[in-house]
């Protein structure tokens, strides 16, 4: 992992504290970050959580989300896994919508992922 990587994972999960107290958000958040970066670096989907599944930083968060459940609970590994299967399922943004509902952040992850796998630079 370089610097620029390491620097990355330290500020989202500093932000994620500032309304958040726990280090699940803040390992999630990180999570997310870098499934984005690797995404718009040109990786797939796959092949970014391969890579990030080597990471010591991030393995073990990214190991914990795929034992979680599809669930609306808001509950961030709940969410992350929500929001990895629906990327995979390419669920409709409707559909997503309608499982989260109002307190869960699985659509905003879902079409931040969705528009970094588009983004072509």
């Amino acid at each position: 992992m370089n610097i620029l990587s390491t620097w990355l994972i330290s500020i989202a999960r500093q932000e994620a504290l500032i309304t958040h107290q726990h280090p699940d958000v803040g390992s999630g958040s990180a999570l997310v970050v870098m499934i984005c970066r690797l995404l718009l670096e040109g990786l797939s989907f796959q092949e970014t959580l391969e890579n990030i599944s080597t990471q010591a930083e991030l393995k073990t968060i990214l190991s914990r989300v795929k034992k979680a459940q599809l669930s609306p609970d808001g509950y961030i590994l709940n969410v992350l896994f929500s929001a990895f299967y629906f990327i995979e399922e390419q669920t409709p943004m409707d559909k997503v919508f309608n499982f989260a509902g109002s307190p869960n952040y699985c659509p905003i992850i879902v079409g931040s992922i969705r528009a970094c796998i588009k983004s072509k630079f």
